[in-house]
């Protein structure tokens, strides 16, 4: 192999790394992710339709009283992966106020991006578990009854009584999209008997999907270099 031969290897092989680690995920900025704000006090809960981050439609945040046992605090603050001490209710569906959700808009959806959205869904040890599904939509806002969402997830339903469980949805895009891209949750179980679903910690992470020639390139590479390292050892071995 010649001088020039080896510099281009090792220049090829340089390059696929970098183009390798430019694949891994990032977290996508969301406002009041927590449900930290408004500040309120122990006890206190908003009204349920408003925007601060989320709009919410039928829903609100709520600074649960530790000696109520509402959960299983920890320190006083709700379990992991719950968060801080406050978190979102969902009221559920009822006919006079329709169904319970909150979206946002997370800003511009990326081509060939793999999303995925994770929230902590709780369960009250005062009231029946509650059930929710996930969902991305690419405009800026969402509409239960018209809005025409990327990918929804199945129901999740909470199944830890005075804790909080992490559920997913994940979606890749393609190499054409444009306009923005809104997270939503929606509560599916009706009101009566359940109660509100607790919802905390939501978290949006954004992978590059490589391109199909960038895992062909790196064959290629490893073959290359598997290539010359044999014939050095093949070299050394003659002399």
């Amino acid at each position: 192999m010649t001088p020039v031969m080896k510099i281009s290897l090792i220049a090829f092989a340089g390059l696929s790394l970098v183009t390798l680690a430019s694949t891994r995920g990032a977290s996508v900025v969301i406002q009041n992710s927590q449900f930290d704000s408004p500040a309120l006090n122990s006890g206190g809960y908003t009204g349920n339709t408003f925007t601060d981050g989320f709009t919410f439609n039928f829903a609100g945040v709520e600074y649960p009283d530790p000696s109520a046992g509402q959960f299983n605090f920890v320190g006083g603050e709700l379990p992991s992966p719950g968060t801080g001490h406050q978190y979102a209710f969902m009221n559920g569906i009822d006919p006079s106020a329709g169904t319970s959700y909150m979206y946002q808009d997370v800003g511009t959806l990326q081509p060939n991006t793999s999303y995925t959205l994770t929230v902590a869904l709780g369960w009250r040890n005062d009231q029946g578990g509650g059930s929710i599904v996930l969902g991305l939509v690419n405009g800026v806002s969402y509409d239960p009854t018209s809005s025409v969402s990327l990918s929804t997830s199945t129901p999740f339903v909470a199944s830890l009584q005075g804790q909080f469980q992490d559920v997913s949805l994940t979606f890749t895009t393609g190499d054409t999209v444009s306009g923005d891209l809104t997270i939503y949750i929606q509560n599916v179980t009706n009101g009566t008997g359940t109660g509100p679903t607790a919802i905390d910690n939501v978290r949006l992470d954004a992978t590059p999907v490589p391109e199909p020639t960038i895992p062909l390139l790196l064959g290629i590479s490893g073959v290359a270099l598997m290539i010359f390292r044999g014939r050095r050892r093949s070299r050394t071995t003659a002399r």
